[in-house]
Protein backbone atom coordinates (compact mmCIF):
# COMPACT_ATOMS: atom_id res chain seq x y z
CA UNK A 1 0.00 0.00 0.00
CA UNK A 2 1.77 3.39 -1.16
CA UNK A 3 0.78 7.30 0.10
CA UNK A 4 0.33 9.18 -3.04
CA UNK A 5 0.76 13.12 -2.66
CA UNK A 6 1.76 16.37 -5.03
CA UNK A 7 2.53 19.30 -4.12
CA UNK A 8 0.31 22.04 -4.75
CA UNK A 9 2.34 24.87 -5.88
CA UNK A 10 4.67 22.89 -7.25
CA UNK A 11 5.65 19.90 -10.31
CA UNK A 12 2.59 18.28 -10.75
CA UNK A 13 3.99 14.89 -10.71
CA UNK A 14 2.77 12.93 -7.57
CA UNK A 15 5.27 11.02 -5.02
CA UNK A 16 4.86 7.92 -3.00
CA UNK A 17 5.70 6.39 0.37
CA UNK A 18 4.80 3.18 1.32
CA UNK A 19 2.45 2.82 4.27
CA UNK A 20 4.74 0.06 5.78
CA UNK A 21 7.70 2.41 6.36
CA UNK A 22 5.36 4.85 7.98
CA UNK A 23 6.21 4.52 12.34
CA UNK A 24 3.81 7.46 13.75
CA UNK A 25 1.88 10.60 12.69
CA UNK A 26 2.31 13.14 14.66
CA UNK A 27 -0.11 17.06 14.15
CA UNK A 28 1.94 19.57 15.00
CA UNK A 29 0.93 23.24 15.39
CA UNK A 30 -2.85 24.15 14.15
CA UNK A 31 -2.69 22.65 10.52
CA UNK A 32 0.71 20.74 10.17
CA UNK A 33 1.20 16.64 10.70
CA UNK A 34 4.14 14.94 10.38
CA UNK A 35 4.75 11.28 9.34
CA UNK A 36 7.31 9.46 11.14
CA UNK A 37 9.65 6.86 10.24
CA UNK A 38 9.73 4.02 12.90
CA UNK A 39 13.32 4.93 13.83
CA UNK A 40 11.59 8.62 14.33
CA UNK A 41 12.78 9.79 10.73
CA UNK A 42 10.91 12.48 9.04
CA UNK A 43 9.44 11.17 6.07
CA UNK A 44 6.85 14.03 5.38
CA UNK A 45 5.25 17.28 6.82
CA UNK A 46 1.96 18.48 5.28
CA UNK A 47 -0.32 21.47 5.80
CA UNK A 48 -4.08 21.24 6.10
CA UNK A 49 -6.28 23.30 5.10
CA UNK A 50 -8.80 23.44 8.37
CA UNK A 51 -7.93 21.96 12.02
CA UNK A 52 -10.71 19.72 11.28
CA UNK A 53 -9.22 17.91 7.91
CA UNK A 54 -5.47 17.81 9.65
CA UNK A 55 -7.17 15.71 12.46
CA UNK A 56 -9.52 13.62 10.10
CA UNK A 57 -5.77 12.80 7.98
CA UNK A 58 -3.83 11.86 11.45
CA UNK A 59 -7.18 9.58 12.39
CA UNK A 60 -7.06 8.13 8.80
CA UNK A 61 -3.57 7.72 8.52
CA UNK A 62 -2.97 6.05 12.19
CA UNK A 63 -5.75 3.35 11.56
CA UNK A 64 -4.15 2.45 8.08
CA UNK A 65 -0.41 2.19 9.54
CA UNK A 66 -1.67 0.75 12.46
CA UNK A 67 -3.59 -1.87 10.01
CA UNK A 68 -0.88 -2.94 8.14
CA UNK A 69 1.23 -3.04 11.34
CA UNK A 70 -0.78 -5.54 12.77
CA UNK A 71 -0.89 -7.09 9.51
CA UNK A 72 2.74 -7.16 9.74
CA UNK A 73 2.87 -8.22 13.20
CA UNK A 74 0.75 -11.08 12.30
CA UNK A 75 2.66 -12.42 9.74
CA UNK A 76 5.86 -12.08 11.81
CA UNK A 77 3.91 -14.17 14.49
CA UNK A 78 3.16 -17.07 12.43
CA UNK A 79 6.31 -17.01 11.24
CA UNK A 80 7.65 -17.05 14.78
CA UNK A 81 5.23 -20.09 15.38
CA UNK A 82 6.19 -22.22 12.47
CA UNK A 83 10.23 -21.63 13.65
CA UNK A 84 9.44 -22.17 17.21
CA UNK A 85 7.54 -25.44 16.17
CA UNK A 86 10.37 -26.92 13.79
CA UNK A 87 12.63 -25.95 16.61
CA UNK A 88 10.85 -27.98 19.33
CA UNK A 89 10.31 -30.87 16.57
CA UNK A 90 14.23 -31.33 16.70
CA UNK A 91 14.60 -30.76 20.12
CA UNK A 92 12.04 -33.64 20.85
CA UNK A 93 13.97 -35.80 18.12
CA UNK A 94 16.76 -34.75 19.72
CA UNK A 95 15.96 -36.05 22.41
CA UNK A 96 15.12 -39.47 21.74
CA UNK A 97 17.70 -39.99 19.74
CA UNK A 98 19.82 -39.31 22.99
CA UNK A 99 17.43 -41.45 25.75
CA UNK A 100 17.43 -44.55 22.94
CA UNK A 101 21.31 -44.26 22.89
CA UNK A 102 21.17 -44.15 26.81
CA UNK A 103 19.00 -46.85 27.11
CA UNK A 104 21.18 -49.17 24.54
CA UNK A 105 24.48 -48.59 26.66
CA UNK A 106 22.27 -49.20 30.09
CA UNK A 107 21.17 -52.41 28.34
CA UNK A 108 24.80 -53.22 27.13
CA UNK A 109 26.36 -52.32 30.65
CA UNK A 110 23.71 -54.88 32.11
CA UNK A 111 24.68 -57.72 29.78
CA UNK A 112 28.58 -56.89 30.42
CA UNK A 113 28.10 -56.86 34.51
CA UNK A 114 25.74 -60.32 33.78
CA UNK A 115 28.52 -62.09 31.92
CA UNK A 116 31.13 -61.01 34.54
CA UNK A 117 29.20 -62.62 37.63
CA UNK A 118 27.88 -65.95 34.89
CA UNK A 119 27.04 -68.98 36.71
CA UNK A 120 28.47 -67.91 40.13
CA UNK A 121 26.14 -65.51 40.85
CA UNK A 122 23.21 -67.76 40.62
CA UNK A 123 25.08 -70.48 43.15
CA UNK A 124 25.40 -67.92 45.77
CA UNK A 125 21.69 -66.79 45.19
CA UNK A 126 20.72 -70.52 45.42
CA UNK A 127 22.72 -70.28 48.55
CA UNK A 128 20.93 -67.49 50.26
CA UNK A 129 17.54 -69.05 49.46
CA UNK A 130 18.15 -72.42 50.80
CA UNK A 131 19.66 -70.84 54.32
CA UNK A 132 16.00 -69.15 54.78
Amino acid sequence: MQLMWRQTPGPSSAEELPIHRIGKVCPMGRLDLVLLAQNGQKLLELTAGTTTVRDLWVQTLEEICLTDQEEQSEADAKGLKEKLEKQQEKQKEQYWKDRTEELEKRRLDAEERKKKIGLIGMKYTAQAMARR
